[in-house]
């Protein structure tokens, strides 16, 4: 199995921080809405789909994210 990357992540937040809802970014199968999600979502979708989802309803834990993973 492919371990996850987190390519794209910081895009995906930066929708998040405009105040895109999740299921604006990603359906209920972690499939992309959009074109710029692709990167982040190309696989392990649903695992990165609750590492949005937390993301999107916590702050703090976004911030942390951004933080762990170097992403400015």
């Amino acid at each position: 199995m492919k371990s996850i990357s987190y390519d794209g992540l910081l895009t995906v937040i930066n929708l998040l921080n405009s105040g895109l809802k999740l299921d604006d970014i990603v359906d209920s199968y972690g499939r992309p809405i959009n074109e710029g999600d692709k990167e982040f979502f190309s696989y392990h979708k649903q695992a990165k789909r609750l590492i949005i989802k937390k993301a999107a309803d916590d702050e703090v834990y976004r911030n942390n994210l951004i933080n762990k993973f170097d992403l400015y």
